[in-house]
């Protein structure tokens, strides 16, 4: 048999099966693939966690925390710019932005104030006559 033009003599490739060629090893499952991740991602953390024992409060942690809690103007409002708050104040700031965050609902607000062992303010709970809609909106009972 005559080799053709296409192949110059060599030999045609098998098709390859779907996912590619094996090379003679078995592919790994997709659980062991999870896990083999998972496992990678715990020891990643563990060393995160090991290197971070001494760590003290730093302006870059205090961002870091107020950009992963979201905070919107309302805290440059109240608090003021993140970039300008003191060390000093850094916990009361952390326990503002999570308050801003629950501060949705009266009574997430009310459990955060609790959580942290501060009086709630008659303003923080719903009143008797005002409801949620399904919406979420505030609504006069009646």
């Amino acid at each position: 048999m005559k080799p053709s033009a296409r192949t110059h003599g060599r030999r045609r490739p098998e098709k390859a099966r779907k996912g590619g060629p094996s090379f003679g090893r078995s592919r790994p499952s997709r659980r062991a693939m999870r896990d083999a991740g998972q496992d990678c991602r715990l020891q990643a953390l563990a060393d995160f966690a090991r290197a971070a024992r001494g760590l003290k409060w730093t302006k870059p942690l205090f961002l870091l925390l107020i950009d992963e809690l979201y905070v919107g103007d309302e805290f440059d409002e109240i608090i003021g710019p993140p970039e300008r708050v003191p060390v000093a104040l850094y916990p009361g700031a952390i326990a503002f932005a999570v308050a801003l965050r629950n501060s949705w609902r009266p009574d997430a607000l009310a459990g955060v104030a609790d959580a942290l062992g501060l009086e709630p303010d008659e303003q923080w709970e719903e009143p008797e006559d005002r409801r949620l809609t399904a919406a979420g909106r505030l609504t006069d009972a009646g």
